[in-house]
């Protein structure tokens, strides 16, 4: 794998940060500089980023139909209105769901949820919950993380008398559908300031102007905001600006939460609530929501989020924790069959990108497979699932290329598809495979270079062990929430000697490493998942370089500081 440093256009705001922050170390000047803050003032502000009021937030009304549609929710809360509000079926469509519900039941509202099954309904704004929504007396439909392309089914909405309200943040095709407001930040000429909102942000953003049209104090909706960490974090939107602040602010609700789902959902994850990170969503939270579309039926996770009695939510988390293991299970077979197509595609003609299918593949974690053969094959990849004579599935980016943008030059040979540049969902018919393979292989070979397709990993700086003290791991800390857009930064460190080397179970290591040519250098603990194929490179006393981030360890309630290991190599070793 090639070690690659990133790039900064003007390396002089390194020596001007480490100047303005009275010697702040350079690697960290680097590590800032490479996010865009290339000022002591922007430090300032990007370290003390924190939503003290609501206020503070861009006003929502800023976003396209916001105030129709604001105004719309309260005509149905104030009137007594039935109200269906309809998500999709992963945590962002999830976490939507749940904070409008939520919010309306603030006003004892008349409201009920429906979300898709992915096996009945598939993706997006369907005929079933529009029917529902019509056979349930409902006068008013809210669409939260789908309907952005939904121009039959709103018509299909209107024709049963429904008003339709879209909140979603999915790229908008040429005609919007009509529908009472469509609020999205993507649509053109939206002026809202920032277009990276999860669903269930814009969603709380619709919370927001419906509350001040009722006349509600704005802050009497942050509890609101861990719905809005929860989806952010999972649908891996940038982790910056507003993302950010919302994050934080989020992340303090979860660690104070008395919530009886959340605190169900911790309890079978394992997580110290009090100490919750976004690394813990991702990893750990998110999985385990999303197990209940993948396996079964998503309404289990809405159902948790929004318990209220401790022993129910307790069971539904049960079960959560029940799906997930079966989900991954089930996701380690898939990918070991998928991994033997993608070998045989990789040495043939169209090898750009892989289109995978099978007719008894899961539907319900095919964009797990994907990912996974994307990342070990180093191109954009597509599983699909065949029943009769179509195929649907997901497809999940490599590198630059734009997954959406992709899909749409092969539009002509989709039924339909739908998503963003790192993601999509897409179904044909199964005569169009091979040659959906063939475009899309030639489009990816069209934008990417042979270098490309090599294993290669970036880091921010170059770092001595021996500089890692306690100052500099509190600026790296401080640099959470951390995710897509704000990723943890990662160093690379020479001429490193390693001692007390342990081999653990599922091929990971546990070891100490100081610099080799500073005996009073510290020693720092460090743990190296997926590399125990390196456990004798690290024994016989030989000197080696590692890729690492710095992160904090909990157990059994202490706190440590430990490097997790990305990648270990002989000593300077250069790559071009």
């Amino acid at each position: 794998m090639k070690w690659i440093q990133y790039p900064l256009a003007d390396e002089s705001v390194v020596h001007t940060l480490m100047q303005q922050g009275k010697n702040l170390h350079p690697a960290l000047a680097r590590v800032l500089a490479l996010r865009g803050i290339d000022s002591k003032e922007k430090a300032t502000r990007f370290f003390r980023e924190k939503l003290e009021k609501l206020a503070d937030l861009p006003d929502p009304l800023l976003m396209h139909d916001m105030e129709t549609g604001a105004k719309r929710l309260a005509r149905a809360v104030r009137g007594g209105e039935f109200v269906v509000v309809y998500g999709d079926f992963d945590v962002d469509g999830m976490s939507s769901v749940a904070l409008l519900k939520t919010f309306l039941d603030k006003y004892h509202a008349r409201s009920e949820y429906f979300v898709p099954n992915r096996f009945k309904d598939g993706y997006g704004l369907g005929p079933r919950g529009i029917t529902f929504a019509a056979e349930q007396g409902a006068s008013l439909l809210v669409a939260v993380d789908c309907g952005i392309t939904g121009v039959m089914e709103a018509a299909d909405a209107k024709a049963q008398g429904l008003d339709l309200i879209i909140c979603d943040h999915h790229l908008p095709s040429s005609d919007l559908p009509d529908a009472v407001a469509v609020i999205d930040p993507k649509i053109a000429l939206c002026p809202y300031p920032f277009k990276e909102l999860s669903a269930c942000g814009i969603a709380f953003k619709l919370a927001q102007a419906t509350a001040a049209e009722l006349g509600e104090y704005p802050g009497a909706l942050s509890d609101l905001l861990a719905f809005v960490a929860l989806s952010t974090v999972a649908d891996m939107v940038p982790l910056r600006e507003e993302n950010r602040v919302l994050v934080r602010a989020g992340l303090d609700v979860i660690r104070a939460t008395r919530h009886p789902g959340l605190r169900a959902l911790a309890s079978v994850a394992k997580i110290d609530l009090q100490h919750a990170k976004a690394s813990d969503i991702a990893w750990r939270l998110a999985p385990r929501l999303n197990a209940a579309g993948r396996m079964e039926d998503a309404s289990l996770a809405i159902d948790l989020l929004l318990a209220d009695d401790p022993y129910e939510a307790r069971k539904l988390a049960t079960k959560l924790e029940r799906l997930n293991q079966t989900r991954r299970a089930r996701t380690d077979e898939l990918y070991v069959a998928a991994k033997k197509q993608a070998s045989i595609q990789v040495s043939g003609q169209h090898d750009g990108a892989l289109v995978l299918h099978d007719y008894e593949w899961h539907a319900g974690i095919l964009g797990l497979a994907a990912s996974r053969i994307a990342r070990e094959f180093l191109r954009p990849a597509i599983a699909l699932t065949v029943t009769g004579e179509t195929a649907s599935g997901s497809a999940r980016t490599f590198g630059s290329i734009d997954i959406h943008d992709a899909l749409t030059e092969c539009s002509d040979l989709l039924i339909g598809f739908g998503g963003h540049a790192a993601a999509a969902g897409l179904r044909l018919h199964i005569d169009n495979i091979a040659a959906l393979r063939q475009r899309l292989s030639k489009y990816v070979k069209d934008r990417l270079t042979p270098e490309d397709f090599e294993a290669r990993i970036h880091f921010d700086a170059v770092l001595s062990l021996s500089d890692i003290d306690s100052h500099f791991e509190y600026v790296v800390q401080h640099l959470q929430p951390c995710g897509m857009g704000n990723e943890a930064p990662l160093f690379v460190g020479h001429d490193l000697v390693a001692t007390s080397v342990n081999k653990l179970k599922n091929g990971h290591l546990r070891f100490a490493a100081r610099q080799a040519d500073d005996r009073r250098s510290a020693v720092h603990k460090v743990i190296a998942f997926n590399l125990g194929h390196r456990y004798n490179d690290l024994t016989n006393g030989q000197s080696f370089d590692m890729l690492f981030a710095i992160e904090q360890n909990r157990f059994q309630g202490t706190t440590t500081t430990q490097l997790n290991a990305k990648d270990l190599r002989p000593p300077h070793r250069v790559d071009p």
